[in-house]
């Protein structure tokens, strides 16, 4: 039988989805908004390509990670992601004052110092999440970890397209500015650990920052398989979507039909492929190890259904219109794999978070989520290598291939390093977990 969660419990989870919404918000601003914002104002395109450097800090945060969560020991988690919030804030701020279309320069580099902000508070708020919740709750804070981000993500993209239109620049910017007032607000009142007569808590605080270091991530059990399945388990989905992208321009797609699209998959793979995969993890009782290995099967499986369809030249010499040569089939492959990334993604997030599960689980987590925006990173660029040699059929083709490879590979090694499912993973119930105990 399923017992409620406790009110505490639900107020929490409120707040975690609100600071997850509050990372994915410059997210999407930079990565779903800016781009057509700047194009639609006469920018020109390698002006446009420098808005990537905002997502440095997010690959970057393992250099400060270990000093973040630190001081979120000593301090309190609350404290360290209201100071990030407030920081976000002014950066927003700023923001409003600045024309981009003018002083791109500036503007690039607030964007990039709000990123920073955004990215240092997720070190805290991992904690915070982790240390709360214990491996027990992993597949709950990832389920709050994708639907806040990517509505985030969804709101700073569709939002400047739509309130800047209107609004503009600087509504938009101080309205953003706000969210992140509210968010620190929230963050401030987050429950502080139970305090000793004897001053326990302190001391224990003060001995457990002073152990926090980046190289402690290395003394767990099979470090590198942890940072070698992060690395690779995005592989697919950094291969695959930004050429399919280019494949849809190809072929007639328009740039506004290919943000829609892209909007469209984001919500597939947030809010309901993760949400998909936590219910397969808590009601269906599956292992995350299962969840991931059978929904990577499937990505494997449609990517090679898109290469054959491509190979065939299905759809493609068939014209809906007279000026777009594509199908149906090329916006269903990818939205359904953008669902099954989701549900992947899900099951080993969930075996990333049990992990970490220790003395240091912000500076941990951070580690592993940077080696998979490396890989990403990397993968990414060698896609537009591989398609332009190879032909768009043949580069999805061995993508697909490739990740069935690396989901074999998973399969085998996900055990080594999931230390906690043996006991967790009957009870890893996504919505009834409760806290494990306070946070500093």
């Amino acid at each position: 039988m399923t017992i409620p969660a406790p009110r505490t419990n639900l107020r929490d989870d409120a707040l975690l989805a609100v600071l997850f919404f509050a990372q994915g918000l410059p997210t999407g601003l930079a990565w779903l908004g800016l781009p057509a914002w700047l194009r639609s104002h006469g920018a020109a395109l390698d002006t446009i390509g420098l808005v990537s450097l905002t997502f440095l800090p997010w690959a970057l945060k393992f250099l400060w990670a270990a000093p973040v969560e630190r001081l979120a020991v000593r301090l309190g988690c609350g404290r360290v992601i209201a100071a990030t919030q407030f920081a976000a804030a002014l950066a927003y701020a700023a923001l409003a004052a600045v024309d981009l279309r003018t002083h791109f320069l500036p503007g690039l580099a607030l964007l990039t110092l709000l990123a920073a902000a955004c990215a240092t508070q997720d070190v805290a708020t991992d904690r915070h999440a982790i240390v709360r919740r214990g491996a027990i709750g992993a597949a709950r804070i990832n389920t709050l970890r994708f639907a806040g981000f990517t509505g985030g993500m969804l709101a700073g993209g569709a939002g400047l397209l739509l309130a800047g239109a209107t609004a503009g620049w600087a509504a938009f910017m101080l309205a953003c500015a706000s969210a992140m007032i509210v968010a620190a607000a929230m963050a401030i009142r987050m429950m502080p650990a139970a305090r000793t007569p004897g001053g326990a808590l302190e001391l224990r605080a003060r001995d457990d920052a002073a152990r926090v270091r980046l190289r402690g991530f290395f003394g767990r059990a099979h470090p590198w398989t942890l940072l070698a399945l992060a690395l690779l388990f995005k592989s697919a989905s950094a291969a695959s979507e930004s050429m399919v992208k280019s494949f849809w321009v190809d072929h007639g797609v328009t740039l506004e039909q290919v943000g829609i699209m892209t909007a469209v998959n984001l919500g597939l793979w947030g809010l309901v492929g993760a949400p998909l995969g936590a219910w397969l993890l808590g009601r269906k009782g599956l292992s995350a190890r299962g969840v991931a290995a059978g929904a990577g099967l499937c990505v494997a499986l449609l990517l090679g259904l898109l290469a054959a369809c491509i190979h065939g030249g299905l759809g493609i010499t068939w014209r809906p219109t007279s000026d777009i040569e594509w199908d149906w089939v090329y916006v269903l492959l990818p939205a359904l794999q953008a669902v099954a990334d989701g549900v992947a993604s899900m099951g080993f997030f969930t075996v990333f978070t049990r992990a970490v599960v220790g003395r240091q689980p912000g500076t941990d987590l951070t580690l592993v989520m940077c080696a998979e925006s490396l890989g990403g990173l990397v993968l990414g660029a060698l896609a537009g290598v591989s398609a332009a040699r190879l032909g768009y059929g043949v580069h999805f083709a061995l993508a697909g291939a490739a990740y069935a490879a690396y989901i074999a590979w998973a399969w085998r090694a996900l055990p080594r390093v999931d230390v906690h499912a043996a006991v967790n993973e009957p009870a890893s119930q996504p919505f009834t977990a409760t806290p494990t105990r306070a946070l500093p």
